[in-house]
């Protein structure tokens, strides 16, 4: 009964607040209140400066000192761009005389918000949970509000220094179907000095994030509103509150159309929403501006169930775009654009993880029709309503088309009927694309989706850095290649950072520095909007060519030995004093902010799982940051760790108590889905056998790898990339698949295979920005490197695996055994041979049988060589080994000379087998090419076309179908280089 009493007094101080708006629309004045707001935290903006262009084009500014400005307008439509240092730009307009007053909360965007994104991908606990975290702020001040007691069931936590609380509660455990609603939370904030807040909200197993405003007691907003003590706020959900009045009044449309006709035919996306907020219907108190695309990212989940599959949610981010950027063009009032309520569509403030990722999947995407933006309208339930059973529709002319719809049928009709059916678009989800479910529900009224265009420009954000400490590398030099063969130089700031523009097309770019071994890499500008990436640079020796094969071990008995650098995570600083912390052992950074720890840990038996520990790193004026879930496994470690000052940018989005980091391991930890994603779509031996002798000949190991990171299995929305040479790829990472306190022929071995898997990586790459991910989907990467590993990689460095003349993606897995061929036996006998396996008899399978067996190479590692393993397992596939002196790794060291263009090898020659070997030097970048073998009369006998890449190739050519006698043999390079030939003798 309180509750409905304080509902009906809020209700009741709107209307008042709508009646007296309407009294004052006398055309005079209207007095603007911008409130400038961090768009993810609520906190106030200092500083924010809003350029005003008036009605008669004259300019001028205003600057929100604390966050709030008050502008007076009058005399029409005026323009506004509101920025500040640090975040995005955003547009918006307010036209003078229909009201007196307009507070317009204006939500910026931070400029890097990967760092936003990759914390609430860290917030998904299980699927049975779910994870609440947000900041709570002063109403009046927009300032962070620490010691709030949030509450929960009998789940609480209490805000920090900057706001911020995290709980996780368990999910509802009934299913959600179209006629049971989740379960609602009621989530209560409590702090002496201001007024209490409840929301009431329906729980989804997700992850979501909370702006929650406390207003304090005796305010002048309270006194004003006349707000009771306790605010009681209760979510509406468009698919299950919406009633009959609000879907006529959703229907009519604005009472003003004519207010933007200027709009009202383009089919230009709009760049923002003024969202009208605390309405009745759609007389609203105030107005939220934001980016369109903000827009959908926290607005999905209000009109969509979050926890529905990824193709309901795009083609929901669609709709819901479509349907907000109308009103944009169309506004329900000259103050604001649309209603945040069922009569209009819901919007709440709250971001889920997963509409934030569906949102982003079709940023830009819109719907069609007759070249105009459509109001696109969707409905609960569709199925019956005017075209029968099974079908949606009314089938009347003012409605929609009917459209057989038979996963709908029999469900009861929830709405108007008209374009897409929610529940239904969630049973097509199960094997169907959002573009599909789009065109399916929208295409019979005539409307065609709308792809964005590309960006003009690409932004690439660069941080230069040591490999080995992760400690900024100043004024490295940084040469640039354009797409039209121009060339431009820059040089890096004292942070180590460059900021540079791409157009579309690709770049190259090389950074050097004296001490260090230069690195060439490239990107692509076209499809991004911003590509942030750190540049490893290695001290030369860290990533040498081994001149022997021998094991170098580091012994640490039964103990790990963690050692490593901290350094300052925004200007790549090292950090003195800094406290490393596993259970009760304790370390000190010194002056170059490194430290040493020994912890014990046990020998990794077969079929076991290590013991894991956490790693705590803490400095006064810093986040402490927390890895979780690592391996203890006897070696020694070399760890980079990186702290975010309190205060920072970066620090506004992470915990004040805690910044934490899951670790993974792809042996342990490396689910079904991930090991299905890593194996990818194999196809039997001899189909592979076949593909494979088309596959374009690249032998030359690649020098340079770009790793993307905060990726979810393979996919990686928002990637931060990591460039390195391939060897420091392969030494910090091979322990991340293997367990480093494995024997020497076993880790060596496993270089080799997750080199050429990263190098196969690299001449197919995932994506124009980044050549894998560092999941476990593609292969498991962490900074970290372990000794024995290290030693493993230097002893194999630049061996790779090749088949029918290209590298080999190679596969592996935790256990082969009994995978399809048998106990005793690896293989699958479908997708890859039976291998007598007799070490690994009685073993349970784990993984999909194909390529190494990770365990199985431990064991044949007692008393066998690498070689010896790699045969063992890779040879059956046709796969053989490329050794390290015939490993054609380019390199971009300046100290490393190369062979002149052109120069070309045949070996053997004569030639008495069945294949020769070709090197060829390639000056200029890569390039197609055609290896042509003629005749002494000049008549083709072989041609073949590869891709030559800069540097030395190395290519296998079959000479079995040429008969005896005298051949020349000639390399033509497609673009540029030189075409050189040479004579061939072959005996029979």
């Amino acid at each position: 009964m309180i509750s409905m009493r304080r509902f009906l007094l809020a209700a009741l101080g709107i209307l008042l607040f709508s009646q007296l708006s309407a009294q004052q629309s006398t055309g005079g004045p209207t007095n603007i209140t911008f409130i400038v707001k961090d768009q993810y935290t609520g906190f106030a903006v200092p500083g924010a400066v809003v350029q005003v262009k008036a009605p008669n084009g004259s300019t001028s500014q205003v600057t929100a000192a604390n966050g709030k400005v008050v502008f007076t307008a009058v005399n029409g439509k005026y323009d506004f761009s509101i920025a500040a240092n640090g975040y995005k730009p955003l547009a918006t307009y307010f036209s003078s005389g229909e009201v007196t007053n307009i507070e317009a909360r204006i939500n910026l965007e931070p400029a890097n918000e990967n760092v936003q994104l990759q914390q609430l991908a860290q917030l998904r606990v299980s699927a049975n949970q779910t994870t609440i975290s947000g900041y709570v702020r002063d109403e009046e001040k927009n300032t962070p509000l620490g010691g709030v007691l949030v509450s929960t069931g009998s789940n609480s936590a209490v805000t920090d220094s900057k706001g911020y609380f995290i709980l996780v509660v368990p999910a509802p455990s009934a299913a959600i179907t179209p006629t049971a609603a989740p379960a609602k939370t009621t989530i209560t904030f409590t702090k002496s000095g201001y007024a209490p807040f409840t929301v009431q909200r329906y729980s989804m197993p997700d992850s979501y994030m909370m702006k929650v405003a406390l207003t304090p007691i005796g305010s002048a907003r309270m006194q004003q509103n006349g707000q009771p003590a306790m605010i009681t706020e209760k979510e509406v959900h468009g698919l299950y509150d919406r009633t009959a009045t609000d879907e006529q009044q959703r229907y009519a449309g604005p009472s003003n159309p004519q207010a933007r006709i200027e709009g009202a035919l383009a089919a230009t996306v709009p760049s923002s929403i003024r969202v009208g907020y605390s309405c009745n219907c759609t007389n609203c108190s105030y107005v939220e501006v934001m980016s369109l695309e903000e827009y959908v990212q926290s607005g999905l989940d209000d009109e969509w169930i979050s926890g529905w599959a990824s193709a309901s949610l795009q083609a929901g981010a669609v709709a819901y775009r479509t349907y907000g950027a109308w009103y944009v063009l169309h506004p329900v009032k000259s103050n604001y654009d649309i209603a945040a309520t069922t009569c209009n569509q819901a919007w709440e403030a709250d971001r889920f993880t997963r509409t934030i990722d569906a949102a982003k999947a079709t940023a830009g995407i819109v719907l069609i029709k007759n070249g105009a933006i459509p109001r696109a309208e969707y409905s609960a339930e569709n199925n019956n309503s005017g075209c029968g059973n099974g079908y949606s529709g009314t089938g009347t002319s003012n409605g929609w088309p009917c459209i057989s719809d038979a996963r709908c049928a029999g469900y009861t009709p929830a709405g108007h009927g008209r374009g897409m059916c929610q529940w239904g678009s969630s049973r097509w989800a199960s094997d169907k694309t959002y573009t599909w479910i789009l065109n399916h529900y929208y295409s019979p009224g005539n409307y065609t989706i709308q792809l964005p265009p590309a960006p003009a420009l690409t932004i690439l954000s660069f941080s230069v850095k040591n490999q080995s400490t992760g400690v900024a590398i100043a004024s490295a030099a940084v040469s640039i290649t354009k797409p039209n063969g121009t060339t431009a130089t820059a040089t890096t700031d004292a942070n180590g950072k460059l900021v540079y523009g791409l157009d579309a097309g690709k770049y190259t770019f090389k950074f050097s520095k004296s001490g260090y071994t230069a690195l060439t890499t490239f990107f692509t500008g076209g499809p991004d909007d911003s590509v942030y990436a750190d540049i490893n640079l290695d001290v030369p020796g860290t990533a040498r060519i081994a001149t022997n094969t021998s094991p170098l071990l580091a012994s640490t008995g039964n103990n790990m030995v963690l050692t490593g650098y901290v350094r300052d995570a925004d200007i790549n600083s090292p950090l003195a004093g800094a406290q490393i912390k596993s259970g009760n052992y304790t370390a000190t950074t010194d002056a170059r902010g490194f430290f040493s720890l020994t912890i014990p840990a046990e020998t990794v038996a077969p079929g076991k799982t290590p013991a894991t520990v956490s790693i705590q790193s803490a400095k006064a004026g810093y986040i402490t940051n927390s890895i979780q879930h690592f391996y203890a496994i006897p070696d020694t470690y070399e760890m980079q760790i990186a702290l975010t000052a309190a205060g920072s940018a970066r620090s506004l989005t992470a915990t004040t108590s805690e910044e934490l980091v899951v670790r993974r391991h792809g042996l342990f930890d490396k689910t079904l889905a991930e090991q299905l994603e890593f194996a990818g779509n194999p196809v039997p031996s001899t189909s592979r056998q076949e593909s494979l002798t088309t596959t374009t000949a690249v032998l030359a190991v690649p020098a340079t790898i770009r790793v993307a990171t905060s990726c979810a299995c393979a996919t990686c929305a928002s990637p931060r990339v990591q460039v390195m040479s391939l060897e420091s790829y392969v030494q910090t990472g091979v322990d991340d698949e293997w367990v480093s306190s494995w024997n020497a022929a076993s880790l060596q071995a496993g270089t080799v295979a997750y080199r050429s898997r990263g190098a196969w990586f690299v001449q197919n790459p995932a994506d124009d920005n980044y050549d894998l991910s560092a999941a476990a989907c593609h292969q498991t990467w962490q900074t970290d490197r372990a000794a024995s590993v290290k030693n493993a990689a230097i002893a194999t460095a630049g061996i790779v695996l090749i088949k029918n003349g290209a590298i080999y993606k190679a596969e592996y897995c935790a256990e082969s055994n009994n995978s399809g061929c048998g106990d005793g036996f690896s293989g699958t006998s479908t997708d890859y041979p039976c291998i007598a396996d007799s070490r690994c008899a009685g073993r349970t399978k784990s993984g999909h049988g194909r390529g190494m067996c990770q365990w199985g190479s431990s064991f044949w590692g007692t008393d066998q060589t690498y070689t010896w393993i790699l045969d063992h397992y890779y040879n059956p596939d046709g796969v053989a080994i490329q050794t390290s002196a015939a490993a054609a790794t380019s390199s971009t060291s300046d100290s490393r000379k190369a062979e002149a263009d052109g120069t070309l090898k045949i070996a053997p020659n004569p030639v008495t087998g069945s294949a020769i070997t070709i090197e060829y030097t390639l000056a200029d970048v890569s390039q197609p090419a055609s290896i042509v073998i003629t005749d002494n009369f000049g008549q083709i006998a072989q041609q073949r076309n590869v891709v030559l890449q800069q540097g030395l190739n190395r290519l296998t050519v079959n000479t079995s179908g040429l008969k005896a006698g005298v051949y020349n043999v000639t390399v033509r390079p497609g673009t540029t280089g030189k075409a050189t030939s040479r004579k061939l003798l072959i005996v029979k």
